[in-house]
C-alpha cells in the first residue's frame, strides 16, 4: 500500500499550473497581520501587496461599505490568514481561473455540483489467476490445477488520494462538499473547479495503471 501511494504522489509531482504555484505559495508563505476596525477593501489591498497574489473582489462585496476587519495574526500561513480574514466578516473566498475570488458565502456555495464517476477499473484491477498445467506422459495427457489462491489485489486508496491532491481545504472547510465510494462508483459533491481537478487526476491514474 505504501508503495502504491508513493507512486501516485510521484505521478502527481510534476507539471504544476500557474494556479497550482499560487496555491503552493499561499499555503507556504508566512504573514503577520494587525488590523483594528479597518475597511475590508483596505485590508485586501494590504494582503495583496504582502502575498503578491491576484485577488478579485465580487461587486456584491465591494459595493458594501459596512465591512470592517479587526484581526491580529502573527506568522501564520497566508492561506489561513485569508480564511480567517473573510470569516471575520461573514464572507468567503474561492479559486476562480487562477485568481483568488472574494465573494459572498451564498455565491461560493452555490457552485457545488453533484457528479458520479465510474472508477471500478481503478479500484478493482484484473487479477492473474493460475492457469492449467498440461503434462504429456507418453500417450496420456495429464491435467493438473494449481491450488494456490491468487493474491488479493491491492485496492487503490482513492478517497485518500483525491482529498490529498484535489480541492485543498475545501473537503474540510466547505459545508456542502462530500466524497464517497460505493460499489465502484465515486460520488462527489464539489465546486466545478475541483471536479476539473478530479477529472484530470483520474485521467492520470488511468494512464499510469
Amino acid at each position: 500500500m505504501f508503495w502504491m501511494v508513493v507512486c501516485v504522489m510521484s505521478l502527481l509531482g510534476g507539471g504544476g499550473s500557474v494556479q497550482d504555484e499560487a496555491k503552493e505559495k499561499l499555503k507556504n508563505q508566512k504573514v503577520s497581520l494587525q488590523f483594528q476596525e479597518t475597511p475590508l477593501l483596505e485590508v485586501i489591498d494590504t494582503f495583496r501587496d504582502l502575498t503578491d497574489q491576484n485577488i478579485l473582489v465580487d461587486p456584491l462585496v465591494s459595493s458594501r461599505g459596512d465591512f470592517s476587519v479587526s484581526l491580529s495574526l502573527k506568522s501564520v500561513s497566508a492561506r489561513s490568514a485569508l480564511s480567517l480574514l473573510v470569516q471575520s466578516v461573514g464572507i468567503a473566498w474561492v479559486w476562480k481561473e487562477g485568481v483568488i475570488f472574494i465573494t459572498t458565502k451564498e455565491k461560493a456555495y452555490r457552485e457545488v455540483k453533484l457528479q458520479i464517476y465510474d472508477v471500478r477499473d481503478l479500484l478493482y484491477p484484473i487479477q492473474d489467476f493460475p492457469g492449467i498445467d498440461l503434462q504429456l506422459n507418453g500417450s496420456s495427457l495429464g491435467v493438473t490445477f494449481s491450488d494456490d489462491d491468487p493474491a488479493d489485489p491491492e485496492v487503490l486508496p482513492l478517497e485518500e488520494i483525491l482529498k490529498t491532491h484535489t480541492g485543498g481545504k475545501s473537503w474540510a472547510d466547505h459545508p456542502k462538499v462530500s466524497l464517497s465510494v460505493t460499489n465502484g462508483l465515486l460520488v462527489v459533491r464539489q465546486l466545478k473547479k475541483v471536479h476539473r481537478e478530479i477529472q484530470r487526476l483520474l485521467l492520470k491514474l488511468r494512464r499510469n495503471k
